[in-house]
């Protein structure tokens, strides 16, 4: 079982506590007060807790903004009709694309094994339940920027292979990230070239928000100033999966990639993601990628804080809670401050995410929670059915105040 946290943009450390639940546990922590809306396990069996909340509190939401229900809703139409990405598992089955155009979905990505779509909330349920072949429903995975540290031409005496003419001249390289901001500065000063090819997969434009694929792509332009470099933005999996699809068609050779993200497959390089990169190198493509980036522990306070966690499910007092060690039924995590180039925030959430050794369905029911450390007030919970038609993986993403 494990519990990863990504790195989160605070203005102050935050500090708050995970605990871990069992399938026949009879303690169900109750919301908290502030709480918009109370949803302790996930409804459809065939959609992750995640999903199936954000459906709940937005077309709840939007019929009490409304006036048109009052209390604690039931599910309603969603009012409002912007379109949310969604990843539905096929595992290999045959699925008519068309069924799900025909109710509302457009198709962003397809692999073998998924489909991603972006669609109205409202008409999610309809095609999950609905049309043949799909098995589950979630959100995309994220991806997480990984350090950057330029040092390589010195290191490696990069400047001896140029002043002999090995210059990456003739060679493709792309470079994979979540954003390149400050590109024309570095254009402007010679950083970089502007005969860059830019490719955008988000949608919400190649230069906005991080600045580190400008940074990468420079490191990578210092050690080969000849070669012909590709700027491929993207924020989550589906577009990771046409930025790789691109790069086999255009004929890349190598693919830098600072990024991260976690819960793509139970870690043992099979998986959705895994399964692209393959035919990435089958393609001839060598794909250079941060690793380890989570690794490290901290300690505030004397309590170790550290962005991972491994173990069995221990439950010595036989009440399907998890003990981390002997009698903590808790986990420890904190958010440090983090700021952009500018010194403003980046990014105000935290993602915690755990998975377990039940591929590739599970039929162990695990439930995760997360409390605020100084109330004790629960801020989050990931409630996910396993039924043994669901993968082994509890997430939960949220949103903190600066």
């Amino acid at each position: 079982m494990n519990i990863k946290k990504s790195s989160i943009v605070l203005s102050s450390i935050v500090i708050s506590f995970i605990a871990v639940t069992s399938l026949s546990s009879n303690v169900t922590p109750a919301y908290s007060e502030e709480s918009s809306f109370s949803v302790p396990k996930a409804v459809n069996s065939r959609m992750s807790s995640a999903l199936d909340n954000l459906i709940y509190k937005k077309t709840a939401a939007g019929a009490l903004k409304t006036g048109v229900i009052s209390g604690m809703p039931a599910r309603t139409t969603n009012l409002e009709q912007k379109k949310t990405r969604v990843i539905l598992e096929t595992r290999d089955n045959d699925v008519d694309l068309k069924e799900i155009t025909s109710r509302g979905g457009e198709i962003v990505a397809e692999r073998r094994g998924l489909v991603a779509v972006e669609m109205p909330l409202d008409k999610i349920e309809d095609v999950v339940n609905n049309v043949a072949g799909i098995e589950y429903a979630r959100l995309p995975r994220k991806f997480f920027r990984c350090g950057v540290t330029s040092e390589g031409v010195s290191l490696t005496l990069a400047s001896n292979l140029h002043s002999a003419g090995f210059t990456g001249q003739g060679v493709k390289i792309a470079i994979i990230d979540l954003g390149f901001n400050g590109l024309s500065a570095a254009q402007a000063n010679g950083d970089l070239p502007y005969s860059a090819i830019t490719r955008d997969y988000t949608g919400t434009g190649l230069t906005t928000k991080y600045k580190h694929g400008t940074a990468c792509a420079e490191i990578v332009y210092d050690m080969a100033p000849g070669a012909e470099l590709h700027l491929l933005k993207v924020s989550d999996e589906a577009d990771i999966y046409n930025a790789l699809d691109y790069c086999i068609a255009s004929g890349i050779e190598i693919i830098s990639a600072s990024i991260g993200t976690y819960g793509t497959g139970p870690g043992n390089g099979t998986g959705s993601f895994d399964e692209v990169c393959d035919e990435a190198r089958l393609a001839g493509i060598l794909i250079v990628s941060a690793a380890g980036n989570d690794g490290n522990t901290y300690s505030i306070d004397g309590y170790p804080i550290g962005t991972h966690w491994e173990g069995v499910f221990i439950d010595s007092n036989y009440n399907n809670i998890h003990e981390f060690l002997p009698g903590y039924e808790y986990n420890v995590v904190a958010g440090f401050p983090v700021q952009d180039e500018e010194g403003g925030s980046l990014d105000d959430d935290v993602e915690v995410m755990m998975r377990w050794d039940d591929w590739p369905n599970a039929a162990t029911d695990y439930d995760m929670y997360l409390y605020d450390y100084s109330t004790s007030a629960l801020v989050a919970s990931s409630t996910d059915i396993q039924n043994g038609s669901q993968p082994p993986i509890e997430c939960m993403s949220v949103n903190l105040p600066d």
